[in-house]
């Protein structure tokens, strides 16, 4: 979930940034008009007029944060501390950091993207993701997008434009991981375009990329439990029941030996991941 201390970020260079530009280019337009009058007398008063610059722009900052601050965001954090990834949460972001916003930020567009995704609303993600435009987009937040499309994609069986996807962003993709050693970040590209492989039946191929060497960081790493989880998928999309119960028994005996979980829901929303994954769903 994207923390509250990452949106008032967000917010703080719209809102505050902005607006300590406008006191120093305003503060600097009176100082030159000052001058013109006074001339030589100017220098006299320099103390005075940094004081107020410095009033000036702390107050700029201390109101930014304050419109930054909204009780959204605090309501935001508790439907989610509550409830998780569900509708309601996905709405109420929506609502507060997108829908009524005229120029939302990409990286919390992309973030909602990540949350309807989780909730398997492909339709929504595509919808908003479809209102970014990614020739405009660099480094994480461009990395993000294309992991995001990939993921709608794959789980709604559009193989073609989904290999045309990869094709026309591999090469970013590539380089991206190359400087990028978070092998996390690899794990997570690297399940996005084993679904792509997937859904246009190449099962071998999306193994191949599931196997990609990423190791868990302790017991309670969710990223190698996203792996897990979607192995179980991918042997339900080819009809191995067998390999299927196997690929249970991994995910959840990973999920079992979890030390511990950040909100009280986490375990059974786990659960009926493995579950979904097991009937083909994701």
């Amino acid at each position: 979930m994207l923390s509250s201390a990452q949106i008032v970020k967000n917010k703080f260079k719209k809102c505050v940034l902005p607006a300590i530009g406008i006191g120093i280019v305003a503060s600097a337009a009176i100082s030159a008009a000052v001058y013109a009058v006074l001339g030589d007398s100017f220098t006299a008063i320099v103390p005075i007029i940094s004081t107020v610059l410095s009033i000036g722009l702390s107050l700029a900052a201390f109101f930014g944060v304050i419109i930054a601050k909204t009780p959204k965001s605090d309501e935001l954090d508790e439907i989610f501390r509550n409830q998780g990834y569900c509708r309601d949460f996905c709405d109420a972001y929506a609502d507060a950091f997108v829908n009524n916003v005229k120029k939302p930020d990409p990286v919390v567009v992309i973030e909602l993207v990540s949350y309807l995704n989780k909730i398997g609303d492909l339709k929504s993600a595509s919808f908003y993701l479809d209102n970014i435009d990614i020739d405009k987009l660099s480094g994480n937040t461009k990395f993000e997008f294309c992991r995001e499309q990939l993921l709608i994609l794959g789980k709604s069986g559009n193989w073609r434009d989904g290999e045309d996807f990869r094709s026309e962003n591999i090469k970013f993709i590539q380089l991206y991981l190359q400087h990028n050693k978070d092998m996390r970040k690899k794990a997570e590209m690297y399940i996005a375009l084993s679904f792509i492989d997937c859904a246009a039946k190449k099962y071998s191929d999306a193994f191949s990329l599931l196997n990609c060497g990423y190791k868990p960081i302790g017991k309670s790493d969710v990223c190698f439990l996203e792996i897990l989880i979607t192995a179980v998928y991918i042997y339900a999309k080819m009809g191995d029941g067998d390999n299927v119960q196997l690929a249970i028994g991994n995910a959840s005996k990973f999920l079992d030996n979890f030390t511990g979980f950040e909100y009280k829901w986490t375990k059974d929303y786990y659960k009926k991941r493995i579950e979904s994954a097991a009937n083909g769903k994701l």
